[in-house]
């Protein structure tokens, strides 16, 4: 009798609906014993392993299915956006009384400001109308950061150094978020963009702080201290920044306002600080951003930050699906190339004194000599010898009003009290 109603199968198809290791671990241990213990019921381990493998093939199935529903769902998603795209710029020059079909070459110009080409530097957000060729890259970067809304999880562009991804992000995607309409409401929500320097966590605070209009050092020691909370902190100075701008609280879910946390070079966080005296910070500021992209807050329950981490490919190790960031973090290869990138730096960079600026930059850059004849020397190194010595003392000054708790921009008014007592920067 049990065989024909297939007892086997049917109790590991139980099991497997509960989607509990425990009970599954409970019915498999079961049927063992007894096809081992009942010599009339050891069918039962023969039916639940043809049950296991035709289970498999069906899920297998089921899976390609739902992979395929979800590609063609990102395609149609990115293509709508385009043509909501499309659309805004034909109703904005029907507004303008420009004729619909005008393009390019209207003979009106539509950037004033210098050539275009940008050659090495990143294009910004303010480049965004000569940022061409990424559109649907663009959208498509859109679309999976439209699905964080409510489910959460960082996003990772990974690219080859070079290949464009902080022009993406600064000239792509910030102005596709400001404008709203790709991703509803973003064009309400604070933005931050930072790279993690050599103290990702001071940077974070820094950045935070003036969002909420808090004090950085005590931004800065809740981070430390409570790398788990950091959705909390992301709330509160998002809350913050709502509240001063004068808006009403964000309550509803799906409208709710939250942080746009773009973290360009994201690789910093192994190589500028490898030691050990790093680690602690590294493993705070990645949980962090873990949390704020995560953890629910509010009303909606939503987390309260869309994060997105801009890294170059040959730093993966991995798959944030399959693998902690925090071990990725924490992985002997991610410490052994931030240990070579500062022990190979030659002794004319040891001793500059702005090494802590750059700390030699990228190592596919250095490939000239220095003064002495020592190889290892980055071409850049004249220019941000210069650039880092020219704005040394109006940097200072900024982090020391930081520090006090106050806005970096109040450097305009040092400046200018500083020129009327004579002094020139």
């Amino acid at each position: 009798m049990l065989q024909e109603i297939d007892a086997g199968g049917t109790a590991l198809r139980a099991a497997m609906e509960e989607a509990s290791e425990r009970v599954r671990g409970e019915v498999i241990t079961a049927i063992g014993v007894l096809g081992s213990d009942f010599s009339e019921l050891g069918f039962l381990v023969k039916d639940v392993t043809q049950a296991a493998a035709e289970l498999q093939k069906s899920l297998d199935v089921q899976g390609a299915n739902v992979r395929a529903i979800i590609e063609q769902n990102e395609r149609q998603s990115t293509e709508i956006r385009l043509v909501r795209e499309d659309l805004a710029v034909i109703a904005g020059r029907a507004a303008a009384g420009a004729p619909v079909g005008a393009g390019r070459g209207d003979g009106r110009a539509r950037w004033v400001r210098g050539c275009p080409y940008r050659g090495l530097v990143p294009f910004g957000e303010s480049d965004a109308d000569v940022f061409y060729g990424r559109e649907r890259l663009a959208a498509e970067l859109a679309v999976k950061l439209a699905t964080r809304v409510t489910h959460g999880g960082l996003v990772v562009v990974t690219g080859a150094s070079g290949a464009g991804k902080s022009s993406l992000l600064r000239a792509g995607l910030l102005p596709i978020l400001a404008r709203g309409q790709q991703v509803q409401g973003s064009d309400q929500w604070p933005r931050i963009v930072m790279t993690p320097t050599e103290n990702p966590l001071n940077e974070l605070a820094a950045h935070l702080a003036a969002l909420g209009g808090s004090d950085t050092i005590s931004v800065r020691d809740r981070l430390t201290q409570h790398p788990d909370q950091g959705h909390l902190i992301v709330w509160s100075a998002v809350l913050a920044a709502t509240a001063r701008h004068g808006e009403p609280p964000p309550v509803s879910a799906g409208n709710a306002a939250r942080l746009v946390l773009i973290v360009d070079q994201f690789e910093q966080v192994f190589t500028l600080n490898p030691r050990p005296d790093g680690e602690a910070a590294r493993q705070a500021f990645v949980t962090a951003l873990c949390t704020a992209a995560t953890n629910p807050v509010g009303a909606g329950q939503e987390p309260p930050a869309l994060v997105v981490v801009a890294v170059r490919g040959d730093y993966l190790l991995g798959n944030i699906l399959d693998t902690h960031l925090v071990e990725l973090v924490a992985a002997p290869e991610q410490r052994a190339f931030g240990e070579a990138k500062r022990s190979t730096l030659p002794q004319y960079c040891l001793d500059c004194d702005v090494r802590f600026a750059c700390n030699g930059e990228c190592p596919k850059n250095r490939f000239t000599l220095t003064p002495d004849g020592e190889p290892g020397l980055n071409y850049l190194c004249s220019g941000y010898k210069s650039f880092f010595t020219h704005i040394d003392g109006p940097m200072r000054i900024m982090a020391n009003l930081l520090r006090q708790g106050r806005y970096a921009d109040e450097i305009t008014t040092v400046f200018a009290q500083a020129e009327r007592g004579g002094f020139k920067w």
